[in-house]
C-alpha cells in the first residue's frame, strides 16, 4: 500500500507547498499552525495531488496528510520531495500495524438473505441471518435515538447481514467491507434485477431504484465480541427508504447461485479481475440511486470502465458493445441513443422526467459485457486484448482479407 504524487505532470505540488510554508508558523511548544483562510484552499488542492492507495479511506488518508504536513513544516524543509518522504513514513508506520478483527452489521431487502447464506471472499466472510440478528450485535440499538429516517434502520422484512473482516484501521475496514458486500450484491443484482419495468404514472415507483437488492438503513461497526467499535459513529445512505423485500422461488435461487459461482470462479483466472470487480461495484451503486439521471451517468461510467478502460472514448463503448450481438446495427442504435442522452445530460443539463428505460438498457449491455469478458477468459490475455478483438470488422469478407494480409506479413518477415 503506497502513496505517490499523481502522474499528471500539470500538477505542481511545490507551488502549493511554497504557499503553505509561507503561511505556517511554529509556537514555543512546537505546535504547527497556519494563518489565514488561504490555508483551507491550499490544503484541499495539495491533498488532491496525492495518489493514495485505494484501500485507504478518506479518514486515514487525511490523517496521513495532516501528520506529514506538520512533520514537514517542523523539519524546516521547503522541498516537495521531503514532504512526500514524510507522507511515506506515515504510510510505512501504518503498514507495520497488526490487523484486528472487525464486524460490519447491516441488512438486505430479501427476506431469506442472499441465495447463498455464507460467502467467503479472501479474508472477508459474509453471513445472512434470516432468523434474526445474533444477540451480541444488539449493541447497535444504542444508535436508535439518533436515527432520523421515517423508515426503520433494520426493517422487519429485511434479512440481517454480518460481514467479518480484518483491518489495521476501522475506517478503512468499513470501506473494504462495504465494497465486498456491494460486489456480492452487484453480482446477484445482475441476475435478479428485471430486464425492464414500466412505471405508469406513480411517482413512488418512478423514484424507486433499479436494484431489487438494496441495503438496510444503518450500517454499524463492531468488535469481535459484538461491542461497538465507536459509540459515536454509524453509517447510512442519505437516500435510504425501506422497500418491499424480495421472496425468490427455488428455481430463481438456484439460477442466481449458478450465476454467482460462474462470476466468482472465472474472475479467479482473469488478469484484470480487480477492474471487473470494481466495475460491478460501480454498477450496483449507480442503480441504487433514486435519481435516474444520476444512474444513467454512473451506470454508463461503469460500462465504460470495462469496455474502454482509460481510453475516454464513448464511440468505442458503442462499437464494442454492439459487436456482442448478432443484430449489431439495431443494438448500435440503442447504444447511440443512450450515449447521446447521457452526453446531453452531462454537458447541457438536458433531461427527461423518467429515464428508467435508459437505465435498463445500460444494465443489459453491462451484464452482457461482464459475461463476455468472463466467459472468454481463456481466449484473451486481459481486458485490453478482448476489447481489441471487439474492434474487429463485422464483415466476414473483410476479416478474410485482413487474415490474408497477416499471412503475407508473417511470410514476409519470416527468416528465409
Amino acid at each position: 500500500m503506497k502513496v505517490e504524487w499523481k502522474a499528471n505532470k500539470k500538477l505542481k505540488p511545490q507551488i502549493i507547498l511554497d504557499r503553505l510554508k509561507a503561511c505556517s508558523s511554529i509556537d514555543t511548544e512546537g505546535k504547527v499552525s497556519f494563518n489565514g483562510f488561504e490555508m483551507h484552499e491550499l490544503d484541499s488542492v495539495l491533498f488532491t495531488m496525492i495518489d493514495f492507495h485505494k484501500t485507504f479511506s478518506y479518514h486515514t488518508a487525511k490523517r496521513f496528510y495532516n501528520r506529514a504536513l506538520n512533520s514537514w513544516v517542523k523539519s524546516g524543509s521547503k522541498l516537495a520531495d521531503d514532504f512526500l518522504k514524510a507522507l511515506k513514513a506515515e504510510v510505512l508506520s501504518y503498514n507495520k500495524q497488526a490487523p484486528k478483527e472487525h464486524v460490519l452489521v447491516t441488512s438486505i431487502s430479501i427476506a431469506a438473505g442472499f441465495p447463498l447464506r455464507r460467502i467467503v471472499l479472501g479474508d472477508t466472510t459474509l453471513e445472512c441471518y434470516p432468523g434474526g440478528l445474533p444477540k451480541k450485535y444488539k449493541t447497535r440499538e444504542a444508535y436508535n435515538a439518533r436515527w432520523n429516517f421515517e423508515s426503520p434502520s433494520l426493517p422487519d422484512s429485511y434479512c440481517p447481514i454480518v460481514v467479518r473482516f480484518k483491518s489495521k484501521n476501522p475506517m478503512d475496514g468499513v470501506e473494504h467491507a462495504l465494497h465486498e458486500l456491494d460486489f456480492i450484491r452487484g453480482v446477484f443484482c445482475l441476475d435478479i434485477n428485471p430486464a425492464f419495468e414500466i412505471a405508469i404514472s406513480m411517482q413512488a415507483i418512478r423514484r424507486a431504484p433499479i436494484n431489487k437488492l438494496t441495503l438496510g438503513g444503518m450500517h454499524t461497526l463492531h468488535n469481535k465480541d459484538g461491542s461497538l467499535s465507536d459509540s459515536n459513529i454509524f453509517w447510512y445512505d442519505s437516500n435510504y427508504t425501506e422497500r418491499r423485500s424480495l421472496n425468490l422461488t427455488v428455481g430463481k435461487i438456484n439460477q442466481s447461485i449458478n450465476f454467482f459461482e460462474f462470476v466468482i470462479d472465472t474472475l479467479k483466472h482473469h488478469k484484470d479481475a480487480h477492474i471487473i470487480k470494481d466495475a460491478i461495484v460501480r454498477f450496483v451503486r449507480a442503480f441504487d440511486e433514486t435519481d435516474k439521471n444520476s444512474s444513467v451517468q454512473r451506470g454508463w461510467a461503469a460500462l465504460e470502465s470495462i469496455m474502454a478502460p482509460g481510453e475516454n472514448n464513448t464511440d468505442l463503448v458503442v462499437a464494442r458493445c454492439s459487436y456482442l450481438y448478432g443484430e449489431r446495427e439495431y443494438h448500435r442504435q440503442i447504444l447511440e441513443h443512450v450515449k447521446d442522452y447521457r452526453n446531453r445530460n452531462v454537458h447541457m443539463g438536458q433531461s427527461i422526467d423518467d429515464p428508467s428505460p435508459h437505465c435498463f438498457q445500460i444494465q443489459k449491455f453491462f451484464r452482457q459485457a461482464v459475461i463476455f469478458h468472463l466467459a472468454e477468459v481463456g481466449n484473451f490475455s486481459g481486458l485490453q486484448d478482448a476489447n481489441k478483438f471487439l474492434d474487429s470488422s463485422a464483415s466476414i469478407e473483410e476479416l478474410m482479407r485482413q487474415r490474408d494480409l497477416i499471412d503475407k506479413a508473417i511470410l514476409f518477415i519470416s527468416p528465409k
